[in-house]
């Protein structure tokens, strides 16, 4: 009790999870909708598995001659789709191994303004990361351990542990109202993201390094507490 008196209220967030085999496309026109177009004006969070084959979604202002790897995608034997999303950020290669969840938030603080104005207090992108990383650290001990979250940090556009990245992210932000994207990395497939090209921009921690040397997967990390309680 008392000692939660000096706190901001949490604000009300429904869940929305959707089956598998939704579409990113049709998560997508979704989350847009929900974002532009809600009557009720609520706080959502949107969850889904990745497809099941790899989709590659480009940010807003992304191009594919620039991002994607023009000869890998023409000798791809297998089913995939280049779909353009609503917001910025950059670009991310999706598949069976990845996990998606996105909040779509009305006004700042997160979820707490309700009624648009025009006076509406603004989200930008760099508290929306903040905000973000502190709702996922606790998620991060219980799934990981204490010792993953110690080192579980927001860097630029990414969530990573210690300077290996496990998960991308995006905003769009409209007039008080927001949605913030995330695709998790459970496990991934270097034959996919071989798709992609290697990004002209970069996070400055990245420097230069290889998707092999600069991603981790988030399978990896889970075994070991659940080894060590075994093992205990």
């Amino acid at each position: 009790g008392g000692a939660n008196c000096g706190m901001v209220a949490r604000p009300l967030v429904k869940v929305l999870r959707l089956p598998p085999g939704f579409g990113v496309k049709e998560t997508l026109v979704l989350e847009e909708a929900l974002l532009r177009h809600d009557p009720s004006r609520s706080n959502w969070l949107v969850q889904t598995v990745g497809p099941a084959h790899p989709v590659i979604v480009l940010g807003l202002s992304g191009k594919p001659r620039d991002l994607v790897n023009l000869r890998r995608w023409k000798s791809y034997d297998g089913h995939l789709e280049v779909v353009k999303r609503f917001s910025g950020g950059g670009t991310v290669v999706l598949g069976p191994d990845t996990m998606l969840a996105s909040w779509v938030m009305r006004g700042w603080p997160a979820g707490t303004n309700p009624t648009l104005a025009a006076d509406s207090p603004r989200a930008d992108p760099r508290a929306i990361m903040s905000w973000s990383e502190e709702v996922y650290r606790p998620m991060i001990a219980d799934c990981f351990g204490p010792s993953q979250a110690a080192v579980f940090s927001a860097r630029e556009n990414d969530y990573v542990l210690g300077d290996v990245k496990f998960g991308g992210n995006a905003q769009a932000i409209t007039r008080g109202d927001w949605v913030h994207h995330t695709s998790f990395l459970w496990d991934w497939r270097p034959e996919h993201m071989a798709l992609l090209s290697q990004p002209r921009k970069q996070p400055d921690y990245r420097k230069q390094r290889s998707h092999e040397s600069f991603l981790t997967p988030l399978r990896e990390h889970a075994e070991a507490p659940y080894a060590a309680q075994e093992g205990g």
